[in-house]
């Protein structure tokens, strides 16, 4: 696994996650989501933690982490980071101020596509806490607003919702 400057796995609430070692400011990015593609047919063909930790990487394909990094970013419904996909390749970015020794946090249901049948339940604590992630499509139309506003959802997860 490469090493990321400012960043560390530690022990968190549901496993093993993504500690900041010093600051971040909005917009500074954390790292890159490395990993392999996977055809969307063969991605839940696989299952297990391959589909577990996988991000949609366009239309009908997904990047999984295996080993990398991303392996340890888990899920927040009042996340501090956001997915962006720029020149093929997704990039971590705060999408706020990140003080140091906070654990480093995406809201999964910005990488789920309408068509995406992944949920999962959560258990991130945050105040405003959905206790389930699905699709991008079941998030409220105020909290997609702030999302698209901020430029955490990635466009090819937005296209999903028109077809």
């Amino acid at each position: 696994m490469k090493e990321y400057s400012g960043l560390t796995i530690s022990k968190s609430r549901t496993g093993k996650g993504i500690f900041t070692t010093r600051s971040f400011k909005r917009g500074s990015l954390l790292f890159i989501f490395g990993g392999k593609l996977y055809a969307a047919d063969n991605i839940f063909k696989i299952g297990g933690t391959i589909a577990d930790n996988s991000i949609r990487f366009g239309p009908e394909t997904y990047m999984s982490p295996e080993n990398e990094l991303g392996s340890f970013l888990n899920h927040s419904c009042e996340p501090n980071s956001l997915v962006s996909k720029e020149a093929g390749r997704l990039k971590i970015v705060a999408l706020k101020d990140i003080s140091k020794g906070s654990e480093v946090t995406i809201d999964y249901s910005t990488i789920l596509g309408a068509d995406d049948i992944w949920t999962m339940k959560c258990i991130c604590g945050a105040p405003r806490c959905r206790k389930l992630i699905r699709s991008i499509d079941t998030l409220p139309k105020a909290l997609i607003d702030e999302y698209v506003s901020a430029g955490a959802i990635p466009r090819y997860i937005l296209d999903t919702m028109k077809r």
